[in-house]
């Protein structure tokens, strides 16, 4: 009796964590398919203005819409890296607790110009050297069509850059 409770627990085991490892590599899919998508059109409509000043954990930049429309997007941005040729999403890091989702509306007026300040460590951690992009879907106006206009903000990690933006 032991024997199969123990068999049963190992077996439902693996099939948990299975899924699971399924799940985290199709979320990594989507995500590349977005990154690519992102980085075929980016159009000039969002577009990055001014310094960027970078860290191995955050970002700080500005961006003006361009557009006769408001840019509405969410509050998660996504993160790549450039590497053979290639822009690839930076992985996750295992959070302990779980994610918090955050979802929240935020909008940039026509013409408008708003400034970022991004700690990004609580999910990917301390980046390594490296060239990156970092990467906000949303849409314009009042139909709703996510992921239809891309901000996107390119940097490079150095070896002597900051852990933490000052």
């Amino acid at each position: 009796m032991i024997k199969k409770s123990v068999i049963c627990i190992l077996v439902f085991s693996f099939v948990l964590i299975t899924a699971c490892v399924s799940q985290a590599t199709q979320n990594m899919r989507e995500r590349q398919a977005r990154i690519a998508s992102a980085i075929a059109s980016p159009g000039d409509q969002i577009v990055l203005i001014g310094d960027v000043s970078t860290s191995r954990t955050g970002i700080e930049f500005s961006l003006e819409n361009r557009t006769t429309q408001t840019f509405n997007y969410g509050a998660a941005w996504d993160l790549a890296y450039y590497t053979n040729g290639t822009w690839r999403p930076v992985s996750d890091r295992p959070v302990s607790g779980g994610i918090a989702w955050i979802l929240i509306g935020h909008w940039l007026q026509s013409g408008g110009i708003q400034q970022y300040q991004i700690n990004w460590s609580w999910r990917f951690g301390e980046l390594p050297p490296g060239r990156y992009m970092y990467i906000r879907g949303g849409w314009l106006g009042e139909d709703w069509n996510p992921d239809s206009v891309y901000a996107l903000v390119e940097f490079t990690i150095t070896a002597d850059c900051h852990t933490y933006l000052p």
